[in-house]
């Protein structure tokens, strides 16, 4: 006697898009150059630099590194952007270039365009990533870019590496990405 066995099939689990990491290289260079101020080595700062880079790019298929390349097209428009804040210290500006020469070496693709702030070129990637399918991590200190998260841009915080989501953002800032300016 044959017993006849009604199988169903359960649904494939659901691939996540592949992802890309857009990296603010001076949010990462900036608090560690406060930090190795006092160090006996002159290039401590771009060192330790590529190494967070390279940490936060391990594992990862697709990274890019987004860098600012003054001067700002926005000053030109406004000539009051970013008046309160001083000139960038020569010293971080030198390590940065140091660390992006490094990390163009190991062979990531480094973005900067003259007139363009990192920020704006993370935005602009993640909505170009977005249109082919994928998924964006956003790594930078720089609150504005919260309000690129979505369902398919998460951002990382660079102080305790935890993920934001929409619903992480309004949950520490008490207000959706889109409202963030």
């Amino acid at each position: 006697m044959s017993a006849v066995v009604e199988t169903t099939r359960a649904a494939p689990p659901e691939t996540a898009a592949p992802q890309v990491v857009l990296i603010d290289l001076s949010s990462i260079a900036h608090p560690i150059f406060h930090v190795t101020a006092s160090d006996p080595d002159p290039n401590r700062t771009s060192i330790d630099t590529v190494a967070k880079v390279r940490a936060l790019a391990s594992g990862q298929p697709h990274v890019a590194i987004c860098c600012d390349a003054p001067p700002y097209l926005r000053k030109t428009i406004d000539p009051d952007y970013k008046a309160n804040r001083p000139e960038s210290d020569a010293t971080l500006q030198h390590q940065i270039t140091l660390a992006r020469e490094t990390l163009l070496g190991d062979g990531f693709p480094v973005w900067a365009v003259k007139g363009f702030e990192a920020d704006d070129l993370i935005a602009t990637g993640a909505r170009l990533a977005q249109e082919a399918g994928l998924d964006v991590l956003v790594v930078s200190s720089d609150k504005d870019l919260l309000q690129l998260v979505n369902g398919h841009v998460k951002a990382k915080s660079l102080r305790d590496g935890s993920i934001l989501d929409e619903e992480a953002v309004g949950a520490k800032f008490g207000v959706r990405p889109e409202q963030i300016r």
